[in-house]
């Protein structure tokens, strides 16, 4: 059983409108089963679950007690993805953090555990724990560059079928990585934490989503300071993370101080049975749905938290079926309140669409990119003049536009490819790059001719 957060109920009186959160910033022990969530019990900071990410049975967690559980990955896409990363710049600041985690894998191959992006650099910091050869790579400051953003280590741990306790430290230029309670490697890292973090992607990458972690993951814990050699056996001997930091509940109202401080002035504003923002929903639902107790539109698209009902199905203005936590659910370049599902385009804050369907006319063309290139979103007759341009990755040297057309004959050497619509394309012959902006060669699909 894990280690339930201490109250201090009796000496709250007087002395909650000055509490503190400390230093544990998240903390995900994944034994309360969420709706295609897992809510952090420090914070409330909300991971969804997507492509398959899921709640393992009761007893089958890392303590083995009998409400414990994890956090199941393992097929390719798998992951949870926190949208509002912006907790971890309190890491940022201090240029410190401390990542807890226990882990068990079927399979040891190209997995990465923890992704974090920030305005100013992408791969803020990433973990692969291990990658394919056993190797734990802790990556910082937006590359992987050793003696700047990397330390890696094979620790000669089990890993199969087998709870491992991971730990890995950022304090200033000193990194650190501890297995089972055991440091393994230490060294110096240049590279700061940025203070703009956005996202934070957990059991796989935040770019591709092939890395899945082929295996359970469980009590997820991050620090904005270094946990202290002492502290990480603790963990590692049972210890909660939760004991390692200032009592979470001071005011004894059951909503963890953390939380209420994210969006709170003090713990005043928020309570049991309350609805601090109006929106509908009581601040005890607010919490274990994840969404913003003091903003009843969480994501900013113009449709209230309570209208984003996450079922999938348009029902009404007033249930909508869309994500209070994606402005765009259906990521058609259109921002879910403006997709009114009228079926007529009146302008681009009432565009008639539907915000689960990326092309509502079906016409080829998405719905935001027709409202762009001002034609009607919701009449397929009304299309608007482009290009289909296949982008693709290659594994040799694409150096002319024969070079390009061959890469999708016999044998080419495809990495990756996407599709995209684009109103002007440029044509080069001979154009080895880099383009500026960079960006990937565009090959020509069914135009004809070069």
């Amino acid at each position: 059983m894990k280690k339930p957060l201490l109250l201090l109920t009796s000496l709250a009186i007087g002395i909650t409108p000055g509490a503190r959160a400390g230093d544990l910033i998240a903390y995900w022990n994944f034994d309360t089963v969420g709706a295609g969530r897992a809510i952090d019990v420090q914070a409330g900071n909300a991971g969804l679950l997507l492509n398959g990410a899921q709640f393992t049975n009761a007893g089958t967690g890392h303590t083995g007690g009998a409400t414990d559980r994890g956090l199941l990955f393992g097929n390719d896409r798998h992951r949870m993805h926190v949208i509002d990363g912006t907790f971890l710049n309190a890491a940022g600041t201090a240029n410190a953090i401390s990542i807890s985690f226990w882990q068990t894998l079927t399979l040891i191959g190209e997995q990465t555990n923890f992704w974090a992006n920030a305005t100013s650099t992408q791969r803020a910091f990433s973990a692969h724990a291990p990658w394919s050869d056993s190797t734990v790579y802790w990556d910082t400051g937006g590359d992987a560059v050793d003696g700047v953003n990397r330390i890696s280590v094979n620790p000669g741990a089990q890993w199969l079928s087998k709870w491992e306790h991971v730990v890995l430290v950022k304090n200033g230029d000193t990194k650190r990585i501890y297995v089972n309670g055991v440091e393994v490697i230490s060294g110096i890292n240049t590279a700061a934490l940025p203070t703009d973090f956005t996202e934070l992607f957990i059991g796989n990458n935040g770019t591709t989503f092939i890395d899945a972690v082929e295996g359970t993951m469980d009590d997820i814990a991050i620090f904005s300071r270094e946990l202290t050699p002492g502290e990480v056996t603790a963990i590692f001997n049972g210890a909660s993370p939760a004991s390692l930091d200032p009592p979470n509940d001071i005011d004894g109202d059951t909503f963890p101080d953390a939380w209420e401080l994210r969006f709170a002035v003090d713990l005043t504003v928020l309570a049991p049975g309350g609805d601090a923002d109006l929106d509908g929903i009581q601040d005890q639902n607010e919490l274990a749905r994840g969404t913003n107790p003091t903003n009843g539109d969480t994501d900013g698209d113009g449709a209230p938290d309570m209208a984003e009902t996450e079922t999938g199905i348009w029902v009404s203005l007033s249930d909508r079926g869309t994500s209070p936590f994606r402005p765009d659910t259906d990521r058609d370049g259109i921002l879910d309140g403006a997709e009114t599902n009228t079926g007529v385009f009146v302008d681009a804050a009432n565009t008639g669409t539907n915000p689960l369907v990326s092309d509502t006319d079906g016409d080829g063309a998405p719905d935001g990119f027709e409202v762009a290139q001002n034609t009607d979103p919701t009449d397929p007759a009304d299309r608007p003049l482009l290009w289909i341009v296949r982008n693709a990755r290659s594994g040799g040297t694409l150096n002319s536009i024969a070079s390009v057309r061959n890469l999708f004959g016999p044998g080419g050497s495809i990495i990756a490819e996407t599709t995209t619509l684009e109103t002007v394309i440029n044509f080069r012959e001979n154009a080895d790059g880099p383009f500026q902006p960079q960006a990937a060669f565009p090959v020509i699909g069914v135009q004809g001719g070069d």
